[in-house]
């Protein structure tokens, strides 16, 4: 059947159609302001990484928390709190825009190469530790100012130390290794990606008694891009659902004071003199003890006695074989112990 109208045929329905005698379908309602839902999006500034990767890199940034706190306890011999506050996902430009002039900047090369990164610390933070290094407490007023050469020196062995628990955190997700290539005190002077590039920051927090300071650390995102998947599934399979809250909380105290130095005491005797006789000792009199000489030391740690053990010598220092535990906890210092060896 021809479907085709004639021009008289189009002229009457036109025409029908002003007169009202055809019903045309109606227009649809247009949808309220409340009804439209609009998804802002920022195409400067577009979300590159997901909340399974973010996630995972805090873990990993947890880990090196923990590490970097017991590692420069152990190097300043002071107390150190350290928080993780923050990763955001800036531009370059704007990371390099955040920070203080002058600060510490370490570039570090990776190895295999998959790029730079850069740590940067407030100048009075690293100011402090490098006065506690050479004596002092590190309280005092520390205005911003350039290293020294002597400074600049000492302040490398803090960043060998961050160095090594970077290398220690990433180890569980790739081997990969961290070098310092350079140092600057200009952040405009390093330039790890053009300013529109996207990185990732993590942010620490230091404190160390009345001094605070910041820790950033800048990862460009094509660095880290292709390892953000494995990092989210690697963390995942850490997690033991069945860990309780207690072995998580004893698994934390032990990696806290994992590496909490001790003093250790390897006790021969005791003997007790007379004050006029303490007054009137020269060298070579001779003191004897309480004990024989085949009677096992008594090894203390702190004021606890711990263990028994022989006394002899490695390598030319004296040592101590530990040969059983100590069923006693005595707290030693009748006559003043004789120390054979101390860690």
């Amino acid at each position: 059947m021809d479907k085709t109208l004639s021009q008289e045929e189009v002229d009457a329905l036109l025409q029908a159609m002003k007169s009202g005698d055809v019903k045309t379908e109606s227009e649809p309602a247009k949808a309220s302001a409340e009804e439209v839902k609009v998804v802002s999006y920022n195409f400067r500034k577009p979300t590159l990484v997901s909340g399974d990767q973010l996630r995972g890199f805090q873990v990993l940034h947890d880990l090196f928390v923990k590490g970097i706190q017991s590692s420069l306890f152990v190097a300043l011999k002071t107390s150190m709190e350290i928080k993780l506050v923050a990763i955001d996902q800036f531009t370059y430009g704007e990371f390099v825009l955040s920070l203080l002039r002058p600060t510490y900047i370490g570039v570090l090369a990776t190895t295999p190469n998959i790029g730079e990164i850069a740590v940067e610390m407030n100048l009075p933070l690293i100011l402090s530790m490098i006065d506690i290094l050479l004596g002092g407490d590190g309280a005092g007023a520390q205005e911003p100012r350039e290293l020294t050469a002597i400074e600049m020196s000492i302040s490398s062995d803090i960043m060998e130390v961050i160095v090594a628990e970077l290398k220690s955190a990433w180890a569980g997700i790739m081997d990969i290794s961290f070098t310092v290539q350079s140092y600057e005190s200009n952040p405009e002077y390093i330039q790890l990606a053009t300013s529109e590039a996207q990185v990732l920051s993590v942010t620490l927090d230091l404190r160390m008694g009345e001094i605070t300071g910041v820790l950033n650390i800048c990862y460009p995102y094509q660095m880290v891009q292709p390892v953000l998947d494995r990092l989210s599934s690697r963390i995942g399979a850490r997690k033991d659902p069945t860990m309780s809250k207690t072995e998580k909380k004893h698994d934390e105290m032990v990696t806290a004071i994992g590496t909490v130095p001790l003093d250790l005491h390897a006790v021969i005797g005791h003997s007790t003199i007379l004050a006029s006789q303490l007054a009137s000792l020269k060298p070579g009199d001779v003191i004897c003890l309480d004990q024989t000489l085949s009677h096992p030391a008594e090894v203390t740690i702190g004021t606890h006695a711990c263990f028994k053990a022989q006394i002899g010598q490695r390598n030319g220092r004296a040592a101590v074989r530990l040969i059983a535990q100590s069923q006693a906890n005595p707290t030693p210092g009748n006559g003043g112990p004789v120390e054979t060896k101390k860690k």
